[in-house]
């Protein structure tokens, strides 16, 4: 899990950028050159999940802290569903 505290996240667009860019049937790798490599990887048999997430402290005034999240499942490589959370709210 990545951590930024009153800071300027670079994790918003970076992780923006690689969920928006990729669809189903891409690779997995795809995702991983963009952002990295998962916070977890839960290895499901034949389905793969791989998750990121990242908490940014980002002040009282702004509500605290914010939890980025996004979820891809893959099956013999290639993305079969994915999902987000807050990856598109404001990064400062």
């Amino acid at each position: 899990m990545k951590h930024t505290i009153l800071g300027i996240s670079t994790v918003s667009s970076t992780w923006r950028d690689a969920y928006n860019n990729c669809k189903i049937g891409d690779p997995i790798s795809k995702v991983i050159n963009a952002a990295g490599q998962a916070d977890e990887v839960l290895n499901l048999g034949d389905i793969i999940l791989y998750t990121y997430e990242s908490k940014e402290w980002k002040g009282w005034a702004r509500g605290g802290t914010i939890t980025r999240k996004m979820q891809f499942t893959v099956r013999n490589g290639q993305i079969i569903a994915k999902n987000q959370q807050n990856i598109d709210a404001l990064s400062f």
